[in-house]
């Protein structure tokens, strides 16, 4: 067995380690990953924008209706 003492073991994960990183990062499939990811991002801040349209016209038909239920008049634009 050429790994006799912990060092030696934990050498060999090191190496196992660093060989493992740089053939992710130089492999033609991490650009695949790096550009689905870039889409999905993109996706997301779409989502978020939507998202928030959304909550403030809710929050404007809330006011509303808690106005009517109050029986105040409508704000003047």
């Amino acid at each position: 067995m050429p790994f006799t003492s912990p060092f030696g073991w934990v050498l060999l994960a090191a190496a196992l380690a660093a060989g493992w990183l740089l053939g992710a990062v130089t492999s033609p499939e991490g650009r695949k990953w790096r550009k689905r990811y870039r889409e999905r991002e993109v996706i997301i801040a779409k989502y978020r924008r939507e998202m928030e349209k959304a909550l403030v016209k809710a929050r404007e038909r809330v006011r509303k209706l808690e106005r009517d239920a109050a029986g105040d008049p409508p704000p003047e634009d």
